[in-house]
């Protein structure tokens, strides 16, 4: 899953490249949940990767 998502900071803005059938799970992971709401493995490992791929981007762009 992390490697089908990246992350690049161009201009100061993040810029998302991922396959588009990963689009609605990551709009899905990124929504909040209510207190207690459980989290599904799959929902867990998108918003994780895109977490990690934005990290890294804000690395590398000498943002953090």
């Amino acid at each position: 899953m992390s490697n089908s998502i990246h992350v690049s900071v161009r201009d100061g803005r993040a810029h998302i490249d991922l396959p588009l059938d990963e689009v609605h799970g990551l709009r899905v992971a990124m929504h909040p949940r209510l207190v207690g709401e459980p989290e599904s493995n799959s929902t867990k490992a998108i918003r994780e990767a895109f977490d990690k791929a934005l990290a890294r981007a804000q690395i590398r762009a000498g943002q953090v």
